[in-house]
């Protein structure tokens, strides 16, 4: 099965959200959500806006969106940005 990033976009367009949030809201397998975040992440699409700690102790980046908003318009069979 294919997933698409657009999911992933549009979760953390609003707020910073962990990948374990992103896993559950997206209904995406953890392999692949590390995947698709980070070629996100590797094109400038998601940032890291900050790393928190659990209760335990243990780091987590919470990742957010870089731009608020998208338009595509198709032309003839295909897409201008």
């Amino acid at each position: 099965m294919s997933y698409s990033p657009s999911k992933i976009i549009a979760s953390t367009v609003v707020r910073a959200k962990s990948v374990i949030e992103l896993i559950k809201e997206c209904d995406i397998p953890y392999t692949t959500a590390f995947r698709i975040m980070n070629e996100l992440k590797e094109q400038g699409i998601l940032t890291i806006e900050r790393i928190e700690h659990s209760k335990d102790g243990k780091k987590y980046s919470l990742y957010r969106s870089t731009f608020s908003s998208v338009t595509i318009r198709f032309e003839g069979g295909g897409y201008a940005q």
